[in-house]
């Protein structure tokens, strides 16, 4: 498949928690950011994938909306690590992002990005080993790729695991 990078600004918010029925419509409970939670009825064929019907999430992932229109269902750990909230300030009279926002918008937290990048460097590693180990083109010098990634990815691992040990190191 092509990647593709996101230049929208959405609607989104906290799922508090779902419900839904056999066709996939149900009710979603969102935080409102005024306090309390927002009720909000999602069309047949919304589910989750993976949410049984008639079962209660326990929340923490988003409800994306696109265009004033779409409603989408994002993992928590998704959502956050492609957006960033855009303040009131940065926003024109049509909605769309002020010039200055663009610039305002924060990076992520250096272990964010340590995350995403074992995330990503995981996902390629996992690629690799199984091209290795079917495909006859493999040869030494991917094998060796395959082990300095498996190697690099230990490294992202250890950093991660200091993360809570020593929230302002890099």
């Amino acid at each position: 498949m092509k990647q593709y990078q996101c230049h929208k600004i959405v609607e989104a918010a906290p799922i508090v928690a779902a419900e839904f029925k056999a066709d996939g419509s149900g009710q979603v409970w969102i935080a409102d950011p005024k306090g309390g939670n927002l009720l909000v009825n999602v069309p047949p064929g919304f589910k989750r994938p993976n949410t049984e019907p008639g079962m209660n999430s326990d929340g923490g992932d988003y409800l994306v909306r696109y265009d004033g229109v779409y409603l989408s269902w994002s993992p928590k750990d998704v959502f956050e690590a492609g957006y960033s909230e855009v303040l009131a300030s940065h926003v024109t009279a049509d909605g769309g992002p002020s010039p200055a926002s663009v610039a305002a918008v924060p990076a992520p937290d250096y272990r964010e990005r340590v995350r995403m990048e074992r995330r990503e460097l995981a996902d390629k590693l996992e690629r690799l080993r199984a091209f290795n180990a079917s495909d006859p083109r493999s040869d030494n010098l991917m094998r060796a790729q395959e082990e300095m990634m498996g190697g690099y990815l230990e490294i992202l691992d250890k950093r991660i695991s200091k993360f809570d040990d020593a929230p302002n190191q890099t």
